[in-house]
């Protein structure tokens, strides 16, 4: 399953299903290590206090967000409070969500923007490395 949060109740997050939910990460799905038995695992995305994202994995969301707000889930967002669930997604093993933790870590803000908001042109258009401006901001330093 696929969500965007709504509410930041971290006992019950309101989510409403992705129109693009069974396709965001065909390429994790493909990596997959071992079988698919486990408990489901959730990738997690938040949004703190200065405009950051905090990217990471749990098996359990409600306990995870619970920790993250009361500032016991991490340094990085205990000092960036109040954070807030910005989108998940569902994962079949832990091995899938952390290789979509390590891939999505290293995108732009502009691409982790788009993936939140489900616009996967945007996303895919922000993958794309735009070479002329690349060597224009070379050039001006």
């Amino acid at each position: 399953m696929v969500g965007v949060a709504k509410s930041d109740s971290p006992s019950s997050p309101s989510i409403r299903a992705s129109r693009y939910s069974g396709r965001r990460f065909v390429e994790f799905r493909s990596l997959l290590i071992g079988g698919r038995g486990g408990a489901a695992v959730l990738y997690v995305l938040l949004r703190c206090s200065n405009r950051s994202y905090y990217v990471g994995h749990t098996d359990e969301l409600a306990r995870r967000l619970a920790e993250h707000k009361t500032g016991a889930g991490s340094g990085y967002t205990a000092t960036r409070q109040p954070v807030r669930l910005v989108w998940f997604e569902e994962f079949p093993t832990r091995e899938e969500a952390k290789a979509a933790e390590a891939q999505i870590k290293k995108w732009s803000r502009r691409k982790k923007e788009a993936l939140i908001g489900g616009r996967m042109e945007e996303l895919r258009a922000a993958a794309r490395k735009d070479w002329a401006s690349y060597r224009r901001r070379r050039a001006l330093r």
